[in-house]
């Protein structure tokens, strides 16, 4: 970690028309503010000139970082990346196409010196169309409730953080939406701060009914949470529930009065559900033996390294580019 040091960290995804204006007004308010920084792009697989801007920025600038995706592997993986390789005291995440206003980061560092961990964005006055704006609420209503988060835009993308925090984090899927949420899981001090939201003048929106998978992911989060460190213990317990379930109904089928159609029927599908739950106990306890070897496995990998194509370190060298290991080399 490099102190007194701010890591600004982009993930672009055919965004070559706002990067230059992005890099050069996060420069200026930080400059102003006093702050050395240091841009980390991640071109996530773009098929626009995406890629030559970020050459242009990186020989222009001496504190401009690619890293490079031969293909889309989505926002969690791009921003794995780029933790990976900042080395801030604190790391501003935001988006490439300037609906967040680097104006606004002197909000997230007063309010950070208020003794929080990490402050997320609040575009209280979103500009975006009725569906996405409402489909944005129903996720972020049903992850304070299952959460007890009282965060208002969980998934807005405009966030700092402190060193300790991105480091920490482990993304996949989307669960880069869920970030505040995980790092309060963590144990660090969360906060928010309210942000302008401006109008799209650059790319397009990439939102699609496909949310439900954040959804999914908010269920993967409350799940892991409790078998990141004891799986077998978790899954031991659920078969605990089941085996209790399957008890009550094989009692409720040999007690049950009546011998008519429909007490048959009732009967026969306790029964039949009973039977089911005593094989999903049975399994249980060896998903958790499974989870708990892939998780140690897991966490033993720097999976996301063999991912990068090429590294273009802050140079003005064209001898920056390094090729990135063939994974059957090491």
């Amino acid at each position: 970690m490099k102190k007194n040091l701010i890591s600004v960290i982009v993930p672009a995804l055919n965004e070559s028309a706002s990067l230059e204006q992005l890099y050069l007004r996060v420069k200026k308010v930080l400059d102003q503010e006093g702050k050395a920084f240091e841009f980390i792009f991640i071109d996530d697989g773009s098929t626009d000139e995406t890629l030559n801007v970020l050459k242009m920025l990186n020989e222009k600038y001496s504190n401009v970082t690619i890293l490079v995706h031969g293909t889309n592997h989505g926002k969690s993986i791009a921003l794995m990346q780029g933790f990976a390789a900042a080395e801030g005291e604190l790391a501003v995440l935001m988006d490439a196409d300037l609906q967040d206003l680097p104006e606004e980061l002197p909000k997230f560092l007063k309010k950070l010196d208020e003794g929080y961990d990490l402050v997320n964005g609040w575009r209280n006055k979103r500009k975006d169309t009725f569906m996405k704006r409402s489909v944005s609420q129903l996720f972020n209503y049903f992850t304070r409730k299952a959460f007890r988060c009282g965060l208002h835009d969980i998934n807005c993308g405009y966030k700092i953080m402190h060193y300790e925090v991105y480091k920490r984090l482990r993304l996949s899927g989307d669960m880069h939406r869920l970030i505040p949420v995980i790092a309060m899981q963590l144990g660090f001090k969360i906060a928010e701060t309210p942000i302008v939201h401006a109008d799209r003048q650059w790319g397009k929106s990439r939102y699609s009914l496909l949310r439900y998978r954040g959804l999914l992911d908010m269920l993967s989060v409350m799940i892991l949470n409790s078998t990141n460190i004891r799986p077998f213990h978790t899954f031991c317990e659920f078969m605990v529930i089941f085996s209790l379930i399957a008890v009550t109904l094989f009692c409720v089928s040999f007690t049950f009065p009546g011998t008519g159609f429909l007490s048959l029927l009732f009967i026969n599908l306790c029964r039949f559900v009973a039977v089911w739950c005593v094989l999903v106990a049975t399994l249980l306890p060896f998903f958790g033996i499974l989870m708990e070897a892939m998780s140690r496995d897991y966490q033993n990998k720097h999976w996301h390294e063999v991912l990068l194509l090429k590294r273009f370190l802050p140079s003005k060298s064209h001898e920056n580019i390094t090729e990135t290991p063939d994974k059957n080399e090491s």
